[in-house]
């Protein structure tokens, strides 16, 4: 580093290496150091760990620990990027941020728990972020949930912030800075690191110039939305770089008008296909222009598919469906796994996917609105594993699970509304494994379902159906035999609660059943199953949701005996009782 080193008064210095192995350390097999960063110059712990040496002043960290591509995308040859936060992590140290697992005996000496203590009260300095005892450490990519943890008793008593920077989870886990440590950082920033942006410097290094150079624009735009049914208003918006744009050149293919010069335009798509739009930008200094074909989405507004339906993919081409990738495997159709047939919607998972990357694909249209009993019950088969992944001599086993979720729209796409999510151990149909899952067997699909209530069938005449999958480094899945078909309202419990819609179906159940709730509002959730004497049999959920549409399952009541239950459901204050036939 001292090699290398920028003034460091007058440069934050980044040092991007293939490796980190400090002098005098001796690493376990398999085991590797992300990054490092001393604490500011003028913090008694910075001077004891440098010796005073500001030379090595800055941020080092592995070339496959900071960005999201090339080498990043195979973090120490785990096969997984983690959606990078170790640079985050140890620009949290330069900016004199501690783990908020660490503690300080009288102030300066390390100690072995970050749990406060007669002589280690201070923890990590700030007041916000709870104390925890040892780092938060998982081998997979399946994040601990926020809450779950906590191994600190302290007053008050709080659970360990295990998504914060500081903690040591896998990179996607972390999102969070606390208000006290943005304080934290914002002391270093007036302190010793001031001078890394004050005028004088930022005028010296070059920064600001007196007299700057006005450089060509390189063109670029977004849209408020891709997918629009025919006669929809699309909003263009110009996000051109690198230098002010002074003129625009807009190219519509498909739209009304064709074309434009104002920065952001608003356009019309009357007919259904898939478009290409055009940008160019201009200054003095240069032209510049982006293409991006297959940019918009336009479909009919009627459809000629009618449920009840059902979708084997035996006869169906990928063509027919809208497909969505990020980077990496795509979904496609297996021509040789279904689970009633020798076909399935496909996405190979287990070594074409990055962490952190989305995969979607968007069924044809159909109309809802002719099924007799006013209800629809939308159903599919899922074939999917868990990665199990083997410990190490410094990490215990783990698995890794990934997250389905699936939508439906009634407007071509432009907005999608949340009806199933499925994740972890919910998601899984067999037992993880260490190699890539292919079904064998029926026995290792099961069946998803949600309702759409009658309510909002009446209206639905053209909606489709997002499978989105979120990839934590997992295992691969398989999709079969979409059906979407009428439900009894005789097998429909149905109540309002505080002008919420809640309803309990199948009812009677057997093995399960599923809870759906209309929200209009955010609310503390709690369900239970209890006896006709009021005792508590199955505590199913407890949490804060959000506006939305949500389907809940009611498992495992093949352990309950034969007999009438209740589904208490409670929504901050308010409850309601809904009785529950077991058979």
């Amino acid at each position: 580093m001292k090699k290398y080193v920028w003034d460091p008064t007058k440069y934050m210095n980044i040092f991007v290496v293939n490796f980190i192995y400090p002098e005098g350390m001796a690493l376990p097999e398999g085991a590797l150091i992300g990054g490092m960063s001393p604490f500011p110059p003028d913090n008694p712990l910075s001077q004891a760990l440098t010796g005073g040496d500001t030379d090595v002043d800055g941020v080092l960290i592995r070339h496959d620990c900071i960005g999201t591509i090339g080498s990043a995308e195979d973090f120490g040859n785990y096969g997984i990027n983690l959606v990078n936060r170790s640079f985050t992590h140890e620009v949290g140290h330069y900016f004199n941020l501690y783990h908020t697992f660490q503690n300080l005996m009288f102030g300066f000496i390390p100690a072995s728990s970050g749990c406060p203590s007669t002589f280690a009260s201070t923890g990590d300095e700030v007041d916000d972020t709870p104390p925890v005892d040892v780092a938060t450490q998982n081998t997979s990519l399946n994040c601990f949930t926020p809450g779950s943890r906590n191994t600190c008793t302290e007053t008050p008593d709080e659970p360990d912030m295990i998504e914060n920077y500081m903690d040591y989870q896998w990179g996607y886990c972390n999102n969070i800075f606390t208000i006290g440590q943005y304080q934290r950082m914002d002391v270093a920033l007036n302190g010793y690191r001031r001078n890394l942006w004050s005028a004088e410097n930022l005028q010296a290094t070059g920064v600001i110039e007196d007299n700057p150079v006005e450089c060509a624009p390189i063109a670029d735009f977004f849209s408020t939305t891709q997918y629009v049914c025919a006669g929809t208003e699309v909003n263009f918006y110009n996000s051109s770089y690198n230098g002010t744009a002074t003129t625009f050149n807009w190219t519509f293919t498909g739209g009304t008008p064709a074309s434009s010069t104002i920065e952001n335009p608003t356009i019309t798509y009357n007919t259904p296909g898939t478009y290409a739009v055009t940008l160019q930008v201009s200054n003095a200094q240069g032209t510049n222009n982006i293409t991006k074909t297959n940019y918009i989405h336009v479909y009919s507004t009627t459809t000629n598919n009618t449920a009840p339906m059902s979708e084997s993919f035996e006869s169906s081409s990928i063509n027919d469906f809208i497909v969505i990738n990020d980077t990496g495997s795509v979904w496609q159709i297996n021509n040789g796994i279904g689970y009633s047939g020798s076909k399935s919607m496909y996405l190979q998972n287990f070594s074409g996917n990055s962490a952190g990357s989305l995969d979607e694909f968007i069924t044809p249209a159909y109309d809802l609105t002719d099924l007799l009993s006013g209800h629809a019950k939308v159903s599919f088969k899922v074939a999917y594993a868990g990665k199990y992944v083997a410990g190490t001599i410094l990490t215990p086993a783990d698995t890794i699970y990934d997250k389905l979720t699936v939508y439906t729209s009634n407007n071509c796409g432009e907005t999608w509304q949340n009806r199933l999510v499925k994740s972890g151990e919910d998601l899984a149909t067999t037992g993880p494994l260490e190699t890539e899952f292919t079904p064998s067997s029926t026995d290792q699909w099961a069946e998803f379902s949600f309702i759409i209530p009658a309510g909002l069938v009446t209206t639905m005449d053209n909606m489709r159906l997002k499978f989105s999958f979120y990839s934590n480094g997992g295992n691969n899945i398989y999709i079969d035999d979409i059906n979407i078909t009428s439900l009894s309202g005789s097998d429909i419990n149905s109540q309002t609660l505080a002008g919420n819609e809640i309803k309990l179906y199948p009812n009677p159940a057997n093995s399960d059943t599923k809870l759906y709730l209309e929200l209009n509002n955010s609310y503390n959730v709690s369900i239970q199953i209890i006896d006709l004497n009021g005792r508590l049999v199955n505590d199913v959920f407890n949490n804060k949701m959000s506006v939305g549409s949500y389907n809940i399952d009611i498992n495992n009541l093949d352990n309950l005996a034969t007999g009438v239950y209740y589904v208490k459901v409670r929504l901050d204050n308010n409850e309601t009782f809904l009785p529950l036939v077991k058979q």
